[in-house]
């Protein structure tokens, strides 16, 4: 899948990987879309949290090799 940002962000714990993926999006243009690596479950639920309020939206979540990897994109 195609992404323009990547954030690597295992081993921190909820609410840093949230933080840092608003921080992303802010600065990038609709229709971009980053690709986040994170091995929190409580980031897991806060992003799908986030992004069902409607400016972003997840095309995108799996586990693989004890990480979740989520692409967002920005709406």
């Amino acid at each position: 899948m195609i992404f323009d940002v990547l954030l690597e962000l295992k081993g921190k714990s909820c609410p840093i990987p949230l933080m840092l993926t608003k921080r992303e999006l802010k600065n990038m243009a609709s229709g971009e879309k980053v690709k986040i690596i994170f091995d929190d479950e409580n980031t897991k639920l806060d992003l799908e949290r986030f992004c069902s309020k409607g400016k972003c939206k997840i095309t995108n979540l799996n586990y693989e090799k004890g990480s979740y990897v989520a692409f967002v994109e920005k709406i």
